[in-house]
């Protein structure tokens, strides 16, 4: 009886520890990066670290970095307003209002889906918008020059002749 309680005991520890069979992360932690670009454009990226576990069932675990959500920025701030640049795709709109000196940035924004847009024939008349779920408050971890991420990969926006 002693062995199978320490069997099962060992077992159940070793999933603990290892993160096998866990699907959400161990523990996560969420922080904005602002980039800016030397032709004043501005890039707020919404990034995560994520502990897996030692060996989770989808590959090598250990702490993982991602990219979660990101807005490009026009104005001076500390205050971003964001309204619909092409309405037939959709996008963003609200405030970001970013806060240096207490390095925090708050995120007020709705996503508009392109087809409710299209379907109301106006683009200042949205008739359906969703809460982003980012939406909330986050530790300005980072202001730097780096190339702006989009969809995955790195690039450096060309300069307009």
């Amino acid at each position: 009886m002693k062995l199978k309680s320490a069997l099962f005991l060992a077992v159940l520890s070793l999933l603990a520890f290892s993160g096998c069979g866990i699907i959400t992360p161990l523990s996560k932690t969420t922080y904005a990066e602002l980039r800016l670009d030397d032709d004043g454009k501005r890039q707020l990226l919404i990034e995560s670290d994520q502990w897996m576990g030692v060996a989770p069932p989808d590959g090598p675990g250990g702490n993982r970095h991602f990219m979660e959500y990101s807005f490009l920025l026009q104005g001076d701030g500390p205050v971003y307003e964001l309204k619909l640049k092409t309405p037939e795709w959709g996008g963003d709109i609200g405030s970001i209002t970013i806060d240096q000196e207490r390095k925090t940035v708050t995120i007020d924004t709705k996503i508009v889906p392109s087809a409710e847009v299209v379907r109301s024939g106006d683009p200042n008349r949205v008739l359906v918008t969703i809460p982003n779920r980012y939406n909330g408050t986050y530790r300005l971890a980072s202001i730097n020059h780096d190339p702006f991420y989009i969809s995955g990969q790195q690039y450096k926006p060309m300069s307009q002749p």
